[in-house]
């Protein structure tokens, strides 16, 4: 029997993916950029989850997507359509690190694409949370102050969750181990143990645990790596990366099964079954692409414009904006939000965009940095 457990996602196969993304980065570039960037990723993704809830409940209230009678999502409330909306504006740092690893693009425009791919990930989460958490409650008038301050309240918690753990880490590799003699197991475990923790205790606090796993990364990189021995720093590079690859190539190919299987269970020993489109979920599943995309574009477009009032020295221009735009992929965070959600119709979703991201996108952006001239 095919079966998965959502828990697996958020709990065994995400952090890795996430911890190695904030381990490894490029500090000097990215926190050089960071204005933009911060930009970039808060507004930013409340921009694309509110272009995207609003064509999806206008399309479906014109009767669009109606077969039988039957609506595939709930069009009377804005809710369904918002937390797919969240969940899908997150980017996937993996996959668009393989794709920018395969063409030579300028640092500055590397660094605002990867440092979108991996904080927009935490913001998108915690906006699927407060979406969650509210239900119907969070688009009144009077609930909406409520909502921001805990939208502000979630992201500030986990951040200093984050920071509090990595500095404990620093501290404790640099009094305890560093006296006890240094063992690269030993520090490569402490390392990997207390960015975990970061996780589990900021999920714990109802928080968002990706951020704080982000934090404690960043943290940990910058003090915590100077404290252990230049065998285990070597070391981490390779484990790290060994980890959060073999992570996302396990959620893809689950992905790429969930595709040919029919909802529910499947028995894999007898007959690998099709999916069962219904006409009126594949038109819904196409218009959301398009959605999507658009929805992308008008994000980076207005952000990008914003970011260039504060970027006197070094502007991104239309070229770079569009790479921006195209080199935009969803992968593992979107998939495992969906599967959380226990909605059919929006995993269906959430599938079709993941594989046209990957596929379409994702092929032919190294054509595109050609294209656009982009290649250094």
């Amino acid at each position: 029997v095919m079966g998965f457990s959502d828990k697996l996602f958020l709990f065994v196969l995400l952090p890795p993916i996430i911890y190695e993304s904030a381990f490894m980065m490029d500090r000097r570039t990215f926190f050089h950029n960071a204005g933009s960037i911060m930009l970039i990723v808060v507004p930013g993704v409340v921009l694309s989850t509110a272009v995207i809830a609003v064509g999806t409940v206008a399309a479906g209230r014109m009767g669009w997507f109606t077969h039988e009678g039957r609506e595939p999502l709930n069009f009377s409330s804005p809710l369904e359509a918002s937390l797919f909306g969240s969940l899908i504006s997150a980017t996937d740092p993996v996959a668009t690190l393989a794709i920018l690893s395969t063409v030579h693009i300028s640092p500055v425009l590397f660094a605002l694409i990867f440092g979108e791919a991996m904080l927009n990930d935490a913001v998108s989460i915690v906006l699927y949370q407060v979406l969650r958490w509210y239900g119907d409650d969070a688009f009144s008038l009077s609930a909406m102050p409520v909502v921001m301050v805990d939208f502000l309240g979630i992201a500030v918690g986990s951040v200093l969750v984050g920071s509090g753990v990595g500095l404990c880490s620093a501290y404790l590799q640099r009094q305890v181990m560093g006296r006890a003699g240094h063992s690269v197991t030993g520090e490569m475990t402490l390392v990997i143990l207390f960015g975990y923790l970061a996780y589990v205790a900021s999920d714990a606090c109802n928080l968002s645990g990706i951020t704080a796993l982000l934090v404690c990364g960043i943290c940990q990189r910058y003090y915590t790596f100077y404290s252990i021995s230049h065998e285990a720093q070597h070391a981490s590079h390779h484990v790290l990366k060994l980890m959060a690859s073999r992570a996302e190539q396990f959620v893809f190919l689950y992905l790429g099964i969930n595709v040919f299987l029919v909802s529910g269970e499947a028995d894999l020993t007898s007959q690998v079954v099709r999916r069962e489109w219904g006409q009126a979920l594949l038109c819904f599943a196409f218009f959301e692409v398009a959605l999507c995309v658009f929805a992308r574009l008008v994000m980076v477009l207005c952000m990008c414009g914003l970011a260039n009032l504060q970027r006197k020295h070094r502007p991104s221009h239309f070229n770079e904006m569009m790479l921006m735009w195209w080199a935009g992929l969803r992968g593992a965070m979107a998939f495992a939000l969906a599967k959380d959600l226990d909605n059919e119709v929006i995993v269906s979703l959430t599938i079709t965009v993941v594989l046209f991201t990957n596929l379409v996108q994702g092929c032919t952006t190294a054509w595109l940095v050609r294209r656009l001239n982009l290649v250094r």
